[in-house]
């Protein structure tokens, strides 16, 4: 959904304009200036939340300024085959019927506030990665410890996909005419209570967000009823949290302690990896794979995503779960020697 967005990662944050970009030249190739993004990576942040002022400002995944969306042709606004051509009851509407045309406007801005005050937590893995490789470990750190480990943002107190299993929609064991959430999240197969996560080991909804309601805002869906737009993306996946709880805290952690003899054993950054491959035996599918999702994970036209694998998740998965077993038989051997 994002991808197109992506040319629009620009460096609003360096401190030399983008033609004075500098390289340093090897004998066989030109490597790339990392710290042109470093002051990118420090300011493109939500604001500080005031509820909670110890709470470290959550990365951005883009830096996208209005004129950019008010840009955008009306006929360019939805992809190809992406849009609604019949109407559809909205519960958020008073359970009105909603035509098409107010569906896609809908569609559109969603993308937009998603993209403006959202992060894709994969991104804030690479975020970590990037801010500690340029010497903010303690910054990434602090997001790694708060917002992912804790699971929580500004107006969000759980941002994981612990809700109890209740049924799957899909099957017909479970009914949700409201669209709010009440069929939980079912996580493999099995009793309601088998697919049901603990939220120690829940995933982490791949998109977040400080905010849950953007006052002045106006649900496109029905514009005259007074409704405003609210968060709309609650989608636990695979390859995001593998990103978010090994790949991005395992970097950050070793940079912030310089050695992995260094880390504590019970630090958060590789005890939130172990709770998350604890639950993991739940999700492998009969072809030996690990689900894309939990089941009830709707997206597009209500599509249940909790049916699919995806190779590139568990591509992910692999090379974090790779890092963990390294961290870890490391730590066990270096004990051992200092016995």
């Amino acid at each position: 959904m994002f991808v197109l967005l992506l040319s629009m990662v620009v460096l609003v944050f360096t401190t030399k304009p983008q033609n004075e970009i500098q390289y340093s030249t090897s004998p066989d190739s030109t490597v790339y200036d990392p710290t042109v993004f470093h002051n990118y990576l420090k300011y493109n942040k939500q604001i500080q939340c005031a509820a909670y002022p110890d709470q470290p400002r959550m990365p951005l995944s883009f830096y996208v300024t209005p004129d950019y969306w008010d840009g955008i042709p009306l006929n360019e606004r939805i992809p190809a085959g992406r849009n609604y051509t019949s109407p559809a009851v909205v519960p958020a509407c008073k359970n009105t019927v909603v035509q098409p045309e107010l569906l896609n406007d809908y569609e559109f801005e969603s993308e937009r506030y998603l993209s403006t005050v959202g992060l894709n937590i994969y991104d804030g893995a690479v975020h970590s990665i990037a801010s500690s490789l340029l010497g903010d470990a303690d910054d990434a750190y602090n997001y790694q410890s708060y917002i992912i480990s804790g699971g929580k943002t500004c107006q969000f107190a759980d941002i994981r996909g612990d809700a109890p299993c209740k049924g799957v929609i899909d099957l017909g064991t479970c009914n949700d005419p409201n669209q709010s959430g009440a069929c939980g999240f079912c996580y493999g197969s099995g009793s309601n209570g088998d697919m049901t996560m603990p939220k120690q080991n829940a995933w982490l909804f791949r998109l977040i967000s400080d905010y849950w309601l953007l006052e002045g805002t106006v649900d496109a869906r029905c514009p005259t009823m007074g409704v405003q737009w609210t968060w709309n993306d609650y989608r636990p996946v695979l390859g995001e949290n593998s990103w978010a709880f090994l790949t991005g805290p395992l970097q950050t952690a070793l940079k912030k302690f310089g050695t992995i003899a260094a880390i504590p054993n019970d630090d958060v950054c590789i005890t939130m990896g172990i709770n998350f491959v604890s639950g993991l035996p739940k999700m492998v599918t009969s072809v030996g794979a690990l689900g894309y999702s939990p089941k009830n994970t709707l997206g597009y036209q209500n599509v249940d995503s909790g049916f699919d694998v995806s190779t590139e998740n568990n591509v992910s998965l692999y090379a974090g779960l790779k890092m963990l077993r390294y961290v870890l038989t490391q730590k066990i051997f270096i004990q051992k020697l200092l016995r």
